[in-house]
């Protein structure tokens, strides 16, 4: 047993070492390359997901604006006269809206419709014309400002 463990320690002593120190820098800069692309890999990542988080909301805007023009249509057809909301009305999903009836003639309405989710806000502007034998509106006609 002496033997062998005399044996261990002349093989561990005369095995080639590692006298030109190569391998130690050479696995710091391989993992340092390795979690430099690790880190530049998760930034991406989180900034696409606020991008993807950016655009849901832009839709949601737009969507919003779309819902506003409805109301707009329907209000219109009960009511000829209608002016629009009174002030920004505040809807369950965070989103609000307002809409604006100008009456530029007895059959023509202009109206403007904003709508906003967070920090995206997006202006409709159209017009309805409106029968003058049945005093319901017989064409909309709407444009989304950039």
């Amino acid at each position: 047993m002496k033997n062998i463990l005399l044996f261990i320690r002349e093989t561990i002593k005369t095995s080639p070492s590692n006298d030109a120190g190569f391998v130690l820098p050479t696995v710091l800069i391989i993992l340092s390359i390795s979690l430099g692309i690790a880190a530049l890999t998760l930034s991406q990542s989180a900034l696409n997901v606020k991008k993807d988080a950016d655009y849901l909301h832009y839709e949601h805007c737009l969507i919003a604006g779309e819902s506003a023009i409805e109301i707009c249509k329907s209000n219109l057809e009960s009511d000829c006269e209608y002016k629009g909301t009174n002030g920004i009305v505040k809807l369950s999903d965070n989103s609000t809206y307002e809409i604006k009836v100008a009456r530029v003639s007895d059959n023509l309405r202009q109206i403007t419709i904003t709508a906003q989710v967070r920090n995206f806000k997006k202006t409709f502007s159209g017009t309805a014309e409106i029968d003058p034998m049945t005093r319901k509106p017989k064409n909309f006609n709407f444009l989304l400002e950039y």
